[in-house]
């Protein structure tokens, strides 16, 4: 590619979809920063085409790790990032509408997902990177973000700030503030204390040591939800399932669910209970 060419079609592989969005002038070299921008300025054209190869591309024509076509010094690391975003957002080499596929992606596109493809990328760390592609990040994926993180305080006794910041610094001031008040006040300090009983009693022959630590931090969540936040507990019920079905099982999904459905139930009974403890 010419840099003086005006670009009809730019060639992209998988994994550059992404660093097109997170893209704020950093790269490995200056040829590389500056072949970025000008295909990024290209590529805001409203009907730009790409040509998506599922190999080097226009973008790693300037990019110092780059041998000779085709022949990377990272290949390994690159195709991995690619077959990941081929099989994430259902890809094919093929012409695309640029940002007809980037609407499509970030529609797709979780938090999860993005540090599934990118977490051991230079840039990753790099909040604007990760903002730029995700966007406005969904109440579900805050309620997903809060589920680690007293998932993570379960699993190792304690708070962590390190990990809160990583996972929050995505989320508007809306969702951090939302994000920051469950995980405090699902604490063993706060409301967390009678969560963890309210779970016992209703999980039957189950101790709260036999649960998986999964489900008990999905229901922690789901809980707090249920009887001490403005969302529909019919909605928080249903999103705790989601989450059980993606991170625990079919039986755990139908499980929590039941014990969600009893809370439900007796929801005002428990209020009264909290208010006199």
């Amino acid at each position: 590619m010419n840099d003086n060419d005006t670009i009809a079609i730019i060639k992209l592989r998988p994994h550059h979809l992404l660093c097109l969005q997170g893209f704020s002038g950093k790269g490995y070299s200056t040829k590389f920063i500056e072949n970025m921008a000008f295909i990024k300025q290209a590529l805001s054209e409203q009907e730009a085409m790409i040509d998506l190869k599922f190999s080097s591309d226009d973008i790693c024509a300037k990019c110092p790790h780059l041998i000779s076509k085709d022949l990377c010094q990272i290949a390994d690391t690159v195709k991995t990032k690619d077959n990941k975003v081929i099989k994430y957002f259902d890809l094919t080499q093929k012409l695309y509408n640029f940002n007809d596929l980037i609407t499509q992606i970030k529609q797709k596109i979780t938090p999860s997902i993005l540090a599934d493809i990118c977490s051991d990328c230079a840039w990753y760390d790099n909040s604007h990177c990760r903002k730029n592609i995700l966007g406005k990040v969904s109440n579900q994926d805050t309620r997903e973000i809060i589920f680690k993180l007293v998932f993570e305080r379960i699993v190792n006794g304690e708070d962590n700030n390190d990990t809160f910041f990583n996972l929050t610094e995505v989320l508007d001031e809306t969702n951090l503030a939302r994000a920051k008040l469950i995980y405090e006040e699902t604490s063993l300090n706060k409301k967390g204390k009678f969560i963890n009983s309210l779970i016992e009693n209703y999980a039957n022959e189950f101790k709260v040591e036999r649960i998986y630590k999964i489900d008990l931090a999905i229901m922690f969540v789901a809980i707090y939800e249920i009887l001490f936040d403005e969302l529909s507990h019919k909605i928080a019920a249903n999103e705790a399932v989601v989450l059980s079905k993606k991170y625990s099982t079919e039986k755990s999904s139908k499980y929590i669910n039941g014990i969600l459905s009893s809370i439900i139930k007796d929801k005002e009974k428990i209020i009264n209970e909290c208010k006199n403890t």
